[in-house]
């Protein structure tokens, strides 16, 4: 534990931002709401506060992290449509248009992007208690409270820690890119956990379907393969974005890290498996995020159901979107087996022996013998992708090998040799 000791604190002094860095942008921030506020009052909008929401108001951010939570929180007896068209005309009204990007995650909010940093405008509605929320984001300042209350500073040393710690091994991110950890999942844990040094040895014993309880249980079923009970709201679950894989990478993660400590599971790019790899780039299409990740995902699917060498797909999105294919093999068996009903459904046993000329039984099974008329996969999985991704046109296949592709090959989960 003294080594891993010593690592924790060079670690966190790499990664912790600098007073001054928090100074600065708290006072960004401070003159921000006032003109917030200002506006909102000039023009009678009926706003009872601005929060600053998110890891840097809980003093858990990460140094090279910019991204800001704005929440503007309306009473509850304002209508969601109207506090959504409130918050988009007050920051519409204070700030540089071209800088405005309306985005849209349960409901629209508006984000502002500069060079250096980025602010999320969320709407949101004031309430004291889980029970009075109308959407689920008016849980978040009800998250902070909770930390701010609970999280000790040496605690929060240790959030940052284990954020650094998933990151670098690209675990850390909710959303469908990573099926990771959110900061707040991992805020939770530590709380849970006490520490960074205990999470280590303790979360590699969890099996799937665990459950994680620090305040009250609402006793509610999930099928995800972690529960972590959101301490603030008994019925949700923190954990609810982590997928089974990234969850079992985890665990394998802290038992490579405890037998041998090294700062390089904080700072280094874990080497892509590029074994029989395709990658397609192809030009984003005109839609929000996660709706084409939801879309994107489901087709990879159907590919991996009609062809059973694809033993891995991923998908990543950034300025383009990329495909990912990690194939078993490069080339299918000629002949393949077909395998039918049984021997004894006699209506669909005629159909199948109308359609393959050789049946044969086995353990009371039909089966029947196949051709390819296509035999190399890489091939197969190209007419694939043009048959479901050719109306976004711009198909161009990458060579994975190159040194400058490989951040995408990672980023698109689970290509790491872990």
């Amino acid at each position: 534990m003294e080594e891993i000791f010593a690592i924790k604190k060079q670690i966190l002094e790499l990664i912790k931002p600098t007073l001054k860095d928090r100074e600065k942008y708290k006072k960004k921030l401070s003159k921000i709401i006032q003109k917030i506020m200002k506006y909102s009052k000039k023009k009678n909008i009926p706003l009872n506060k601005v929060v600053v929401a998110g890891s840097f108001a809980r003093n858990t951010s990460l140094k090279d992290n910019t991204d800001f939570d704005l929440f503007l929180l309306f009473d509850k007896t304002i209508e969601l449509d109207k506090i959504v068209e409130y918050n988009k005309k007050i920051i519409y009204s204070c700030f540089w248009n071209r800088r405005l990007v309306e985005s849209y995650s349960e409901h629209p909010y508006v984000q502002y992007q500069r060079k250096k940093y980025k602010i999320d405008f969320v709407p949101a509605y004031e309430i004291a208690d889980y029970k009075e929320r109308k959407t689920a984001v008016d849980r978040t300042p009800l998250h902070l409270k909770y930390l701010q209350e609970n999280l000790s500073d040496k605690q929060r040393n240790d959030v940052l820690i284990l954020k650094q710690f998933l990151k670098n091994n690209l675990l850390y991110g909710s959303d469908q890119n990573i099926s990771g950890f959110s900061g707040y999942l991992v805020e939770v844990l530590i709380l849970y956990y006490k520490d960074f040094e205990n999470f280590l040895i303790h979360f590699p014993k969890l099996k799937e379907k665990s459950r994680i309880v620090l305040e009250k249980d609402g006793k509610k079923e999930y099928s995800d393969p972690l529960v972590v009970i959101d301490p603030v709201d008994p019925n949700r679950n923190v954990a609810a974005a982590l997928s089974l894989k990234q969850f079992e990478r985890t665990k394998k993660l802290c038992k490579l890290f405890s037998e041998k400590p090294s700062k390089e599971f904080f700072f280094s790019d874990p080497e892509p498996n590029l074994g029989n790899v395709l990658v397609y780039k192809i030009k984003k299409p005109e839609k929000n995020t996660d709706i084409l990740y939801g879309m994107v995902n489901r087709t990879l699917k159907r590919i991996t159901q009609s062809v059973s060498e694809v033993e891995g797909i991923n998908s990543y999105i950034d300025s383009d979107l990329y495909l990912v294919f990690c194939l078993s093999k490069l080339e299918q068996e000629k002949v393949f087996e077909v395998k039918g009903p049984s021997a004894k459904d006699v209506e669909n046993g005629k159909k199948f022996k109308e359609k393959h000329p050789i049946v044969y039984e086995r353990n009371g099974i039909l089966f029947a013998k196949e051709e390819n008329k296509e035999t190399n996969v890489e091939k197969i999985i190209d007419s694939q992708v043009i048959q479901y991704f050719g109306k976004f046109k711009k198909i161009i296949k990458i060579d994975s090998s190159k040194t400058i592709l490989k951040k995408k090959i990672l980023e698109a989960k689970g290509f790491v040799r872990l």
